[in-house]
């Protein structure tokens, strides 16, 4: 279900709402006129918010909330909401980051990128992303032959840790997210690992659905731009750990 934040203005008045649009047709809203006659009734069986209140509880990104827009949950920040249009390049690129700062705080020594794969082809028998564009996208640094492929390269060093390995609260969500994460934390924690491989997993987390679409766009409800997907991709790396104190 796609959880999203409506802004709307109606004679004057405003109404922050959050609601999953995907919902609001089967209830007997089918345009902005039957929406606006629901809220008129008195009790409303939508939960909502005033925008003051909205910015108060929420987090947004700058110059956000506006009316008339859609946001979508932030899929490790409780309390985030991003614009659907925005929000799989985002939080690709974000995972990408937190990946690189858990081994970091596991008490990394070296990061090599080795390879790299995309698993999603293009439609009706077109070719897949390239993958550099893909590393672009997500923000990965990466360095390719003539043929698109990568070289493995040094991709991170870092200095001897002065801590214990621990995962730090920020990235605590991302352990929920990804299984990989998860696993290398508690190997690296527990154990004494010092050499490992781990592959990195990048895609869309968010997919307009048909029934969505038809929602958002019966609505005339903006999301900020053209919808972005990211093509699904595998990147495999090398990493080396401090021995620990």
């Amino acid at each position: 279900m796609l959880l999203l934040v409506f802004v709307l203005r109606y004679y004057g008045w405003e109404l922050s709402s959050s609601v999953a649009a995907a919902t609001l047709i089967p209830m007997g809203i089918s345009d902005k006129k039957s929406l606006l006659s629901l809220l008129k009734k008195g009790e409303i069986p939508i939960p909502h918010l005033s925008p003051s209140e909205a910015i108060d509880r929420f987090s947004f990104d700058h110059g956000h909330p506006n009316e008339g827009t859609a946001y979508i949950l932030h899929a490790t920040n409780p309390n985030y909401y991003l614009l659907p249009s925005v929000a799989n390049e985002r939080l690709a690129q974000e995972k990408v980051a937190a990946f690189t700062r858990l081994v970091s705080a596991l008490g990394g020594k070296r990061m090599e990128l080795i390879s790299a794969e995309m698993l999603e082809k293009g439609g009706k028998g077109k070719a897949g992303v390239p993958l550099p564009q893909a590393a672009a996208q997500v923000g990965i640094e990466a360095s390719f032959s003539e043929r698109g492929d990568v070289k493995r390269s040094v991709y991170s060093e870092f200095a001897e840790a002065t801590k214990n390995p621990a995962v730090p609260d920020e990235l605590a969500s991302w352990l929920d997210v990804d299984p990989m994460f998860k696993s290398l934390a508690s190997t690296r924690i527990d154990g004494e690992l010092i050499k490992t491989k781990a592959s990195l997993v990048i895609e869309s987390c968010l997919d307009f659905g048909a029934s969505a679409q038809a929602a958002i766009n019966t609505f005339n409800v903006n999301v900020g731009g053209q919808y972005r997907k990211v093509a699904k991709s595998v990147w495999s790396f090398e990493i080396e750990f401090w021995p620990k104190k």
